[in-house]
């Protein structure tokens, strides 16, 4: 069950705009060699050990919300480093403009709504 306090609420939005991140990067035709080398190259990118985290567990987040895998098992900690990490490296290869993270912003509000009514 989602709550929606302050702080759950920003979860959703963030795994709102994960999802979305995710959908856009990857579409319907992706393949797991791109997942895997994607998440390397966030992985090897990432210069702060603060914001290291699991590849297993970004790859596994990426297939679950592509429908192709299950996020069962994975430890909050684990999952909130790799889905923010992630989230990050995604949003900042699309080099959007102004109204381009409106625009994402706008469409990951939208995601997290529709996750909190589902709830």
């Amino acid at each position: 069950m989602v709550r929606t306090g302050a702080a759950d609420g920003f979860n959703v939005l963030v795994a709102g705009a994960f999802a979305d991140a995710v959908h856009f990067r990857f579409g319907t035709d992706f393949t797991l060699a791109e997942v895997i080398r994607a998440v390397a190259r966030e992985h090897t990118g990432s210069e702060d050990a603060e914001n290291d985290f699991d590849p297993y567990v970004a790859e596994r987040l990426i297939l679950a919300v592509l429908d192709n895998g299950s996020v069962e098992g994975l430890g909050e900690e684990a999952t909130a480093r790799a889905q923010f990490a992630l989230l990050v490296g995604l949003v900042g290869d699309r080099n959007l403009d102004d109204a381009g993270m409106n625009e994402f912003l706008a469409s990951s509000r939208s995601l997290a709504d529709i996750m909190i009514a589902r709830a």
